[in-house]
């Protein structure tokens, strides 16, 4: 994603109306209307009040960085370490079948996304039986 769905995500997600957005930041609607439909970008004042209205990092603003904020770069280091670390915990036959589960389900998971949403519940469904069944 980038600047225009981020932002206007985050203005939505907050419940702001473009009135409500463009009073906190000293801007006109036109000025947040135009950042939506991709015609223009804040200054880096603007930029720096935007991020602290929301919580986020100016790289998840401009579309840089995936991670909403620090907290969440943060916590998916952690999960890798974990990982890291119970991997190299495994033995060397229980550590390949795990990276090629791993493997599989990547795999999996990108080939899914290019199918319908239908298709799509069908197919986890497959993936997940007891997980999805049991939880329905």
């Amino acid at each position: 994603m980038d600047f225009k769905d981020n932002i206007k995500a985050l203005r939505e997600e907050a419940g702001f109306s473009f009135a409500d957005l463009a009073s906190m930041v000293g801007k006109s609607e036109a000025a947040i209307r135009a950042w939506e439909y991709g015609r223009a970008k804040p200054d880096a004042d603007t930029l720096i009040s935007l991020t602290k209205i929301f919580k986020c990092s100016s790289d998840y603003l401009l579309g840089l960085s995936p991670y909403k904020n620090t907290d969440d770069l943060k916590s998916q280091k952690m999960q890798m370490s974990e990982l890291e670390i119970a991997l190299n915990t495994m033995d060397v036959h229980s550590r390949n079948e795990m990276v090629l589960a791993i493997i599989g389900a990547i795999k999996f998971m990108g080939a899914l996304a290019l199918v319908t949403p239908k298709a799509q519940s069908k197919h986890m469904k497959a993936f997940y039986p007891i997980t999805l069944r049991s939880s329905q």
